[in-house]
């Protein structure tokens, strides 16, 4: 999980299915979904499946994304998918 200050995001999945969690709650995006990501939002992006998304933001900083869990892979498995 991760936020960032000063960068604002949309995502929209291309293909695939993609888990995003956030602060607010999980789901599951399909193709032609998208999500708006605000400010200091806490997210996560998993891929289901071989996918592919866009993300359309504001100015980059390497300096704007902070964590508050180590970036990695983790066991999916262990996840509970909310309904689609």
């Amino acid at each position: 999980m991760h936020y960032h200050k000063e960068k604002d995001e949309v995502f929209y999945v291309i293909r695939g299915r993609v888990l995003l969690e956030t602060e607010q709650g999980d789901r599951v995006m399909l193709p032609g979904d998208h999500q708006h990501i605000a400010q200091r939002l806490l997210h996560r992006f998993s891929g289901l499946e071989d996918s592919q998304i866009i993300e359309f933001s504001s100015h980059h900083e390497d300096g704007d994304s902070f964590r508050t869990e180590p970036s990695g892979p983790f066991d999916l498995s262990q996840v509970k998918l909310p309904s689609s």
